[in-house]
């Protein structure tokens, strides 16, 4: 093998390699999968119901024993070994049977909340990652344009250029033309730095740690305005239903009134249970036990105290649920409003706007070409052309973005069945 071959297989590997990555591909269920796996919002949650689940656990456990041994009738000056007599006693405190089950439905209903606030990042987790892939497959199409522009520009300016050589184009024209040329520059960098932004903010949605993201990934599934029911009743079952901020809101309730009745069960006395093995004057057969129950005697200030304040925990709980019920509605009424109206838009751009702007560019193109329009004539076209198709991509945008609001408040989405996936 020649030394010019070797340098040149040494030379293709880094291309190919680099050509396996510009084939890398990502669909928004990777991307979520991936995203729901490294989110430190979800890994938050979860470890904030593994705490309610330990507090439930102790929460209900009885005190621990105590163990004691006494050594008495001992005459002075002698060691403990002189003792007359001996006790070796347990002794166990526990407190009115119902107190542990009413304590267990507290922490059950505050282990509750947490799982449902879990469920509302989880939500959210899914919505950004969505919006941010969109974003990105968006800015993908708005740099195609801005290629496609650039081209465009460089032909005609060289079209303008010769039609000035031969005197058939005005000085205003080619000064024109040249302007264009550079705003299309301008437009193709700026495209390239949304892409970079737009690409980072997926990553950075994904959970991922690096700065950059390859701009050479490509985004596999495209964004389509699908038409999905949009009955405001129907809807707001689902709310009602689904929704973690109400469940969340509802366990708080059911632990403030679990509260309630934990905090009048103080007027329950409590007990202890004694038991004693003793030895006297060096006879072993003896034993003995005790019990004691506490007397509530200070009930009017601590019973009283306590009552007070688990019922002004129920009135807050009501209070919240309520709250959060009517802004999670109206959040709905918005939501679907603007679906439809992002949802009426995209049709309209996609059978009616666009055509009719391709239409007029090519009409412009032709006539321009044989001489029938102005340049200016044919740049107003082309700039009609262009921004009805970035318009086209903005509506897309705000589209998704009211879909995946939608989608949060109601869970409805198949990509909020990603949860099952969670590590």
């Amino acid at each position: 093998m020649n030394r010019g071959f070797l340098l040149f297989v040494v030379a293709l590997v880094p291309l190919c390699i680099h050509g396996q990555s510009l084939q890398q591909a990502l669909s928004l269920r990777d991307a979520l999968t991936i995203g729901i796996k490294n989110s430190p919002d979800l890994r938050a949650a979860e470890a904030g119901v593994d705490a309610a689940r330990g507090r439930f656990w102790s929460g209900i456990s009885l005190p621990s024993p105590e163990i004691s041994v006494a050594h008495e009738y001992i005459p002075n000056g002698l060691g403990l070994e002189s003792y007359t007599e001996r006790t070796i006693g347990v002794t166990q405190s526990f407190e009115f049977p119902t107190n542990y089950f009413l304590r267990g439905s507290v922490l059950a209903s505050n282990r509750d909340a947490l799982q449902a606030v879990g469920e509302q990042a989880l939500r959210r987790v899914i919505r950004r990652i969505r919006n941010s892939y969109y974003a990105a497959w968006g800015t993908q199409r708005k740099l195609r344009y801005a290629r496609d522009n650039i081209a465009l520009s460089d032909s005609i300016m060289a079209k303008v250029e010769v039609r000035a050589r031969v005197g058939e184009a005005h000085p205003l024209e080619a000064l024109t033309a040249r302007v264009q040329q550079s705003e299309a520059r301008n437009d193709l960098m700026a495209a390239r730095n949304e892409l970079a932004v737009a690409y980072a903010e997926l990553n950075n949605a994904m959970g991922l740690s690096r700065m950059e993201f390859d701009t050479s990934v490509v985004l596999t599934d495209s964004l389509v305005a699908s038409s999905r029911p949009t009955n405001i009743d129907s809807l707001r079952v689902l709310v009602e239903e689904r929704n973690p901020q109400l469940w969340a809101a509802r366990a708080r309730m059911e632990s403030a009134t679990a509260s309630r009745a934990l905090a009048w069960s103080t007027l329950l006395p409590s007990f202890t249970v004694s038991y004693f093995n003793q030895m006297r004057d060096g006879v072993k057969d003896y034993y003995g036990a005790s019990l004691s129950i506490s007397v509530p005697l200070w009930f009017m200030m601590n019973t009283r105290g306590q009552v007070e304040e688990s019922q002004a925990g129920i009135a807050l709980a009501e209070a919240e649920f309520a709250a959060t019920r009517n802004t999670l509605l109206v959040e709905l009424r918005t939501a679907v409003s603007n679906l439809q109206n992002n949802r009426n838009s995209v049709r309209l751009y996609e059978t009616d706007l666009i055509p009719q702007a391709e239409e007029v560019y090519r009409t412009a193109n032709r006539g321009y070409a044989t001489g029938d329009l102005s340049y200016l004539e044919y740049l107003q076209a082309r700039v009609t052309l262009l921004a009805t198709r970035r318009n086209y991509l903005t509506t897309l945008m705000n589209y998704v973005h009211s879909e995946t609001l939608l989608d949060e408040l109601t869970g409805e989405s198949d990509d909020m069945q990603l949860k099952s996936e969670k590590p």
